[in-house]
C-alpha cells in the first residue's frame, strides 16, 4: 500500500489530543503507563543485580545452555556453513562460551523475526493486539513523558548516530591506538539500517494512523528503524565493556545498555510512529546483527592471536 500520510505534531504544552479521548486523560490511567514502565526497568535492573552478583552461576548456565539438545542440533546442522567459528567454540573459556552465546543468540534473533514478521504478514496472534496497546498509550500520555520520549527517540537520529560512531570511535581509538572500535560501530550502525531498510520496502507496512502519533513520521515502518538503531548502543557497550577487568563492571554497562536499548526502541511506539510489533521486529534485527558482528570479532582475533 501508499505510505500513509504525515502525522500531526503535539500542540505546545500539556497532554496530546487525540479523536477518540473524551475529556482529559484520567490519573489512574496514565499511572497504569507509568508502572508498566517502571517496572519494566526495574525488571531490567534487578536482573542486572543478580547477574553481578552470581558470575559462576551465569556462566554455568550459559555453558549449560549450549549443551542443549536443541542447541546441539543447531550446531551440527550449521557445521559446514559455520565450521570456521564451530571450530573455535571448542575453546575452553570465557572465548567459547561467548561464540556458543553468539551463535545461538543469531539463531534466536532470527526466529524471533521470523514469528513476527509471519504475524504481521497474516494479521493475526501478536499483530492483533497492536491497535488495543497504541490507542491505550496514546490515550495515557503524559506531557513530561512524551519530551522524554522525545529526547530520546533523538538519539537514533542519522546526524545524532554519525556523532556517536565518529566520537565514541575516536576516543576509543585514542585509548586501544587501533581502529577496530570505530569499524565496530560503523559496522553496527550502517548494517542494522540498511538491513531494517532493505525489509521495510519488502514488506511495505504502513505507519499507524496520524491521530495516534505525537511526533510527524512518515514512510513504512516495519521494522522499526529506532529500534534497529540500538545495535550501535550495544556495540558501544561491547567496546567499554571490554576494557573493564571487573565483572560487576561489565555487567553494569550492559545493564546501561539493555535499558537504553528498551527506551530507544519503546519511544517510537510511546510516540505513535510505529506498531508495537515493528519495535519487536526492530529489536530482532539489532540483536541479530550485534550477535553476528560480536561472534565475527571474536572469531578474527582468536584466529590472529592462534597465529601470533
Amino acid at each position: 500500500g501508499d505510505p500513509p500520510r504525515q502525522g500531526s505534531r503535539p500542540r505546545a504544552g500539556g497532554r496530546d489530543r487525540l479523536p477518540f479521548m473524551t475529556g482529559t486523560t484520567s490519573l489512574g490511567a496514565s499511572n497504569i503507563l507509568l508502572i508498566s514502565l517502571a517496572s519494566i526497568l526495574a525488571g531490567i535492573g534487578a536482573a542486572g543485580w543478580w547477574v553481578s552478583a552470581h558470575q559462576d552461576e551465569t556462566r554455568r548456565f550459559f555453558r549449560a545452555l549450549t549443551q542443549h539438545p536443541r542447541a546441539l542440533a543447531f550446531r551440527r546442522r550449521r557445521h559446514v556453513v559455520l565450521g570456521f567459528l564451530l571450530a573455535r567454540l571448542k575453546t575452553k573459556g570465557a572465548a567459547g562460551l561467548f561464540l556458543t552465546a553468539g551463535l545461538l543468540a543469531l539463531a534466536a534473533s532470527a526466529t524471533a523475526f521470523g514469528v513476527v514478521l509471519q504475524d504481521v504478514v497474516a494479521h493475526e496472534e501478536l499483530a492483533t493486539f497492536d491497535t488495543p496497546l497504541l490507542r491505550a498509550i496514546a490515550a495515557r500520555r503524559l506531557g513530561w513523558l512524551t519530551l522524554v520520549m522525545r529526547w530520546v527517540w533523538l538519539l537514533t537520529n542519522p546526524a545524532v548516530v554519525v556523532l556517536v560512531v565518529l566520537v565514541g570511535g575516536l576516543i576509543l581509538y585514542r585509548q586501544r591506538r587501533h581502529w577496530q572500535p570505530l569499524l565496530i560501530l560503523a559496522a553496527a550502525a550502517a548494517g542494522s539500517a540498511l538491513l531494517s531498510e532493505g525489509v521495510r520496502v519488502i514488506v511495505a507496512r504502513p505507519r499507524p494512523p496520524a491521530a495516534f502519533m505525537a511526533v510527524a513520521a512518515h514512510g513504512y515502518g516495519f521494522p522499526s528503524a529506532r529500534a534497529a538503531q540500538s545495535a550501535l548502543y550495544g556495540a558501544l557497550a561491547y567496546l567499554a565493556a571490554a576494557g573493564l577487568p571487573a565483572w560487576q563492571a561489565k555487567v553494569r554497562v550492559w545493564i546501561g545498555a539493555a535499558v537504553l536499548a528498551f527506551l530507544v526502541g519503546a519511544s517510537p511506539v510511546y510516540l505513535g510512529t510505529v506498531w508495537p510489533t515493528d519495535s519487536l521486529a526492530g529489536w530482532a534485527v539489532a540483536s541479530g546483527w550485534l550477535a553476528v558482528g560480536f561472534t565475527t570479532t571474536r572469531a578474527v582475533g582468536s584466529e590472529a592471536r592462534a597465529r601470533a
